[in-house]
């Protein structure tokens, strides 16, 4: 209930739950985040994704409440979407994703 996707790793599948709220072309794109966040970031820039989120949370920080993956993954598929949500949009978060896509 909590999730509007999820990696199936063993079985190599991406499964899309696809809620009311979060089309199926945004949701795919927030799972494949998360795997660019596992396999693709390193610790050096997940340090720096968490600064320049910092600073972007502290000016919005009822949008961007959940940790610190969850918004890389929303941001990601903001950035890749063509259907964007103005709830990720923020210019230096989708500069980030931008730099390491």
């Amino acid at each position: 209930k909590k999730h509007i996707g999820f990696i199936d790793e063993e079985k190599k599948r991406i499964i899309v739950a696809s809620p009311w709220n979060y089309g199926r072309e945004y949701t795919l794109l927030h799972e494949i985040g998360h795997a660019v966040w596992k396999y693709k970031l390193d610790s050096e820039s997940k340090e720096k994704w968490k600064t320049i989120l910092g600073r972007v949370r502290s000016k919005n920080k009822k949008d961007l409440a959940q940790d610190d993956e969850e918004i890389f993954c929303m941001c990601y598929a903001q950035h890749y979407a063509k259907n964007k949500l103005c709830k990720y949009d923020h210019e230096e978060l989708n500069d980030f994703v931008s730099s390491v896509s």
